[in-house]
């Protein structure tokens, strides 16, 4: 008697695998699509750090309230020679658009914390 798979059973398994690689590939590609689109943590802890010695150079931790918000626009970090131009996000491998602000928030110790990277200025909040 001979061994092996027969033809029925050999169709089944193949269908069976194109199934599951139906399901998996979408959710694989959204989340790669989604990482390309993310700036890494490491160009924006470099922005942070631009922005919090700009901060830090020109007192802006003296002038507002404890608890308030201060942006500051890239393109000030860049033309202030804080970053240079373009920022470019080495993992994504795309550029970050000067038009963007770095918002921090002034803590009780009279230190920025929480930064992000925003579309709008918030200033005065």
């Amino acid at each position: 008697m001979k061994r092996g798979f027969t033809l029925i059973e050999m169709m089944a398994a193949s269908i069976i695998f194109i199934g599951i690689l139906l399901i998996a590939i979408p959710s694989i590609t959204n989340q790669i699509n989604e990482k390309k689109n993310d700036i890494s943590t490491s160009t924006l802890d470099i922005i942070y750090n631009a922005a919090k010695l700009y901060m830090d150079d020109y007192g802006i931790n003296k002038s507002i309230d404890v608890g308030s918000s201060y942006c500051i626009s890239l393109d000030k970090l860049v033309n202030d020679e804080y970053l240079d131009s373009p920022i470019m996000d080495p993992v994504s491998r795309k550029e970050i658009s000067l038009t963007k602000y770095v918002k921090a928030t002034l803590n009780p110790n009279k230190e920025f914390t929480d930064f992000e990277l925003v579309d709008t200025n918030c200033n005065n909040q």
